[in-house]
């Protein structure tokens, strides 16, 4: 997850891949909230706003540190 903001650090392009849906789709729920039976493009979609916030919570503290004291860049 830090590829992001080394790359914004030595101000080169950053590419992101991954095996699964990261980005927020109507398509696919998030690879961690998949349900039993199909929900919706709605569900699928509030699953990545929903995975996006608790991960982000659970990480900013030690992210934006490291932003700013490794990496010379200002909080997110």
């Amino acid at each position: 997850m830090g590829g992001y903001h080394i790359a914004e650090a030595l101000r080169i392009p950053y590419f992101r891949a991954f095996t699964m849906t990261w980005s927020r789709t109507r398509a696919y729920p998030h690879a961690f909230a998949v349900p039993e039976r199909k929900m919706g493009g709605n569900y699928n979609y509030m699953t990545y706003v929903l995975f996006d916030q608790v991960f982000w919570r659970g990480t900013a503290g030690q992210i934006n540190r490291w932003r700013r004291n490794t990496l010379g860049l200002s909080t997110v």
